[in-house]
């Protein structure tokens, strides 16, 4: 009964306080899709946002709050906190523009004799993963960290050249901090340091060659100046990706527009793999038939638990140390033979499965036929 509306009600909210476009940091990094901001740009109504978006973000909110307050209980003090910054000037809607934000805050140590700029983001445990592994790079958030440092100098603190990004796991209330350097006359960031708070580990080789960061706040206002340009032309960069992602694209609210008429590519041909592209079929191939069997071995097994059960009229059975239980669910289920015809057919529709499936390759087919011979 309440939960039916939550959702209704921060999807309502989220909406009436949707602000028009406007280049700011959070948006400034390569990461951010060009042609979402250029739809954006350009004022073109936007789809309907799932209703759990609008609590995603407002989760973002509060955890940024949570770990405010504890950062209160250290030694460190957090201050300034939505102190509003000047990053640059762009051309926006055929005017001079100055790109402003607000920092979520600048950390003093307990004597006050160094100081950082504060950012704090809260993510899924994947993402989280791929950032302390190395597989990915935060790189919108280093940008919007580069901007911001670059702002401080003019907002009167100059002696601000380090930043700690803060990252939150929204699963399981872990964190990894970036700890950023950056140089406002190369206009360049160093990652000088990844630590997790959980094991305390502390690694400065995520990031391999790729530890400096270079152009950042210029790449950041020149996707800006493009974006007014393709605003002015009416016209619309390319597509990120050759087909729709899971992300960023169902999270869009321009997905449908944007990939109306799209239809997949016909395949055909056939191509050479690389060594590394052919040891991936090569491992594809040897964990499915690792699966089809387990799995095919789970169902017996789990046909004979349930034989003998209830051979011996019992719900449960003790094996050594552990106890098997033969539980019931009740599950609901659509038949289709109670629909009407007509419904069952206008509710039907056909739906595109790829699926790789490895094959022998025509030449050793070949070559085995030419043995039998």
């Amino acid at each position: 009964m309440l939960v039916e509306v939550l959702l209704k009600v921060a999807a309502i909210e989220a909406e009436e306080n949707e602000q028009e476009y406007r280049p700011r940091p959070s948006a400034a990094g390569p990461e951010r899709c060009l042609r979402q901001l250029v739809y954006f740009a350009r004022g073109v109504p936007k789809e309907p946002m799932l209703d759990r978006m609008a609590l995603v973000f407002d989760d973002g909110h509060v955890n940024e709050g949570t770990t405010a307050k504890w950062i209160g209980k250290t030694a460190f003090r957090l201050h300034h906190q939505q102190l509003r910054v000047k990053v640059g000037t762009v051309t926006h809607n055929g005017q001079l523009y100055d790109i402003e934000g607000s920092i979520d805050g600048l950390v003093s140590d307990f004597l006050g004799i160094t100081t950082w700029l504060w950012e704090h983001k809260a993510i899924n445990r994947y993402t989280f993963e791929d950032y302390w592994t190395g597989k990915k790079l935060p790189l919108d958030y280093i940008t919007q960290c580069g901007c911001y440092l670059f702002g401080l100098a003019a907002a009167g603190w100059p002696q601000v050249t380090q930043a700690l990004l803060v990252i939150k796991c929204k699963d399981t209330s872990d964190y990894i901090e970036f700890r950023l350097e950056y140089d406002r006359d190369a206009d360049a960031i160093r990652i000088l340091e990844v630590v997790r708070a959980s094991t305390a580990e502390r690694r400065y080789d995520v990031v391999n060659q790729n530890t400096v960061l270079t152009g950042v706040r210029r790449q950041a206002l020149e996707r800006f100046e493009l974006v007014e340009q393709y605003r002015v032309t009416q016209t619309l960069p390319d597509r990120p990706f050759v087909e729709p992602q899971k992300f960023p694209c169902g999270r869009c609210q321009y997905q449908q527009r944007c990939w109306d008429g799209w239809v997949p590519p016909k395949l055909d041909g056939r191509i050479d793999l690389s060594a590394q592209d052919a040891a991936m079929v090569l491992e594809f191939e040897r964990i499915s038939n690792e699966f089809y069997q387990i799995k095919r071995r789970r169902e017996e097994l789990s046909d004979q638990i349930k034989l003998f059960l209830r051979a011996n009229r019992a719900k449960e059975g003790l094996a050594g140390d552990k106890l098997v239980r033969l539980e019931q669910r009740p599950q609901s289920r659509v038949d289709p033979e109670l629909l009407p015809p007509e419904i069952r057919k206008s509710a039907t529709r056909e739906v595109l499965q790829e699926f790789p499936k490895v094959l022998p390759a025509p030449h050793t087919i070949l070559r085995r036929a030419d043995t039998k011979e």
